[in-house]
């Protein structure tokens, strides 16, 4: 990027890059801020033709300069193989297609064996962005000039028509089309295979037809129509410290434009959830955007590892207005035995709002990891775990944490986790180190949801399984709590500690930690089972819209 900046091509400016894993468990570096606006839906709604005209070709104009760049001249020569990087690629679409295949798609192997023998002959090597779209740029917030480029990580020397072909695939597929969404879910696993399938035709035809014409000819049906757009820009230069912000309306316009924020309305959806909606704000305006000062005082005195009672209070009132057990996902509850009922979409509206306060995901019974862990409970649990433990959190009598995250191992990749799990009599017997326990220290928590490896011959994604581990369970040892900037966040919205079953991880030696054989959180081993993927997650993303 340092190269890129000397030669002319809009990057953030690169600060520092630090090469010791030791810091943060892998290399990284740190780039300035850069504010501007960056467009999520290539169709650009909402804005007039000549403005569309001016956005993309600001883009083609970056990727002009890109492709323009002499890899030697700015000390880039090695940044690639040289040459055939087009059956390179090929050969690397068709691994991760085999690795992933779940049975046998004709158009695909059709596909695998055409493609290497109609490639292009490669005329020149550039630098390639490798992942070159329109919300990978960062655009003036005035006018169609791009500020910068960003997501370099695929980026290497290669044939430029691949950012070509890759930047334009959005101007061919209609904006409605599924692969555009970039949705994933187990739970419509049926539902991807059926895709997958239809695209490997659809490509098929494509291979042997005339451009993308057949796509041109295809009818869809629900168009999107909703706007949505993200501004990387400091949120202070439209609002005032002190004031709550957030934007929803019924479709984009200059004046809307200039006032930044997230932009998705609300009016589309259907009357009860948008009565329920309203309801909401009501109550967040009524009841907890007063209470926070008291809130805020409670967090930081002495007292603050103890719940507040003003909380509890207010999750009675919440639980009054029917604003309580939101997040569960329609899919996962279709009878609401247990929420409200609501899908995806739907709830999402809700997370915006609740995310103007710190203590409204709380407050409703929405927020993490207990979210998470009631769904894994309600999707994989027995009738017994759900008696003892499901119940209890859906009445917001109780607390839960989850146990990944360990220090030794990038977990993250849930497949790189090295706490065992084994079997022994009618135990499971745990021996690990976990740290960045969200909610453990908080004096409610009765349950921790544990992730652990127990059978590391297993294929990768399904050697890891979950259990149900009571927190008075001998052996668990919690050492400290843990800081985000030397900041805490007592009592438990999000207190992360550090967990320790002894006799595993390289840390002293001493008993098990074992639970009994029917904690296994039902049959789900492997990465399904992991309660990260779900509704919950998007509270996290919510919390970003309070301007406190």
């Amino acid at each position: 990027m340092k190269a890129l900046a000397n030669a002319g091509v809009p990057v953030p400016n690169v600060l520092d890059l630090c090469e010791d894993s030791s810091v943060v468990g892998t290399p990284f570096y740190v780039m300035e801020y850069c504010p501007g606006l960056i467009y999520k839906d290539p169709s650009l709604p909402g804005l007039e033709p000549s403005h569309r005209r001016a956005i993309y070709t600001a883009m083609n104009t970056v990727l002009c300069k890109i492709h323009s760049v002499d890899p030697q001249a700015v000390g880039l020569e090695d940044y690639g193989k040289q040459g055939a990087y087009i059956p390179r690629q090929v050969r690397t679409w068709v691994k991760q297609y085999r690795a992933s295949e779940t049975s046998t798609i004709p158009a695909m192997e059709r596909l695998i064996e055409w493609l290497p023998l109609h490639l292009p002959h490669q005329q020149r090597t550039t630098l390639v962005h490798g992942d070159f779209r329109l919300d990978n740029l960062v655009f003036h917030p005035e006018k169609p000039e791009v500020l910068a480029v960003l997501d370099w990580e695929l980026s290497t020397l290669g044939d430029p028509l691949i950012d070509v072909a890759y930047s334009c695939l959005a101007h061919y597929l209609p904006s409605s089309f599924p692969v555009l969404r970039g949705q994933a879910s187990s739970a419509h696993a049926e539902q991807t295979g059926k895709l997958t399938e239809f695209v490997s035709n659809l490509a098929w035809d494509f291979a042997v037809k005339e451009g993308f014409r057949v796509f041109k000819e295809m009818p869809f049906k629900n168009p999107l129509t909703r706007f949505c757009h993200t501004w990387a820009r400091s949120q202070s230069q439209w609002y005032p410290i002190g004031t709550r912000s957030y934007s929803s309306v019924p479709e984009a316009s200059p004046a809307h434009a200039s006032r930044g924020g997230l932009v998705i309305s609300p009016e589309s959806l259907s009357p009860p959830v948008r009565e329920l909606y309203h309801r909401l704000k009501r109550f967040m305006e009524q009841h907890v955007y007063p209470a926070e000062p008291e809130l805020q005082s409670h967090q930081a005195s002495a007292a603050r590892w103890s719940p507040s009672p003003l909380i509890e209070d207010l999750k009675e009132k919440a639980k009054a207005e029917g604003l309580w057990n939101l997040f569960l996902p329609l899919e996962a509850d279709p009878e609401k035995k247990y929420g409200a009922g609501l899908t995806n979409v739907e709830y999402a509206h809700l997370c915006e709002l609740m995310g103007t306060s710190l203590y409204a995901p709380e407050i409703c019974n929405c927020s993490a990891p207990d979210t998470g862990n009631m769904e894994l409970l309600v999707r994989y649990g027995t009738e017994a775990q759900k008696a003892r433990w499901l119940m209890p959190l859906l009445e917001g009598k109780a607390r839960s944490c989850f146990a990944m995250t360990e220090p030794q191992v990038a977990s993250s990749d849930a497949t790189n986790i090295e706490a065992s799990i084994r079997e022994e009599d009618s135990f499971y017997v745990i021996n690990g180190h976990k740290w960045w326990i969200t909610g453990i220290l908080d004096p409610r928590c009765q349950l921790c949801v544990f992730m652990g490896k127990t059978d590391p011959h297993a294929p990768r994604h399904r050697q890891q399984s979950v259990l149900l581990v009571p927190m008075d369970t001998p052996g668990i040892k919690i050492i400290r709590p843990l800081t985000v900037y030397g900041l805490e966040d007592a009592p438990g919205e999000v207190p992360r500690g550090l967990w320790e079953a002894p006799g595993g991880a390289g840390h002293s030696a001493g008993g098990h930690c074992a639970v009994a054989r029917g904690d296994r959180a039902g049959t789900a081993a492997g990465a399904e089972s992991c309660p990260r993927h779900g509704p919950g997650r998007k509270q996290g993303c919510s919390l970003g819209y309070s301007h406190d």
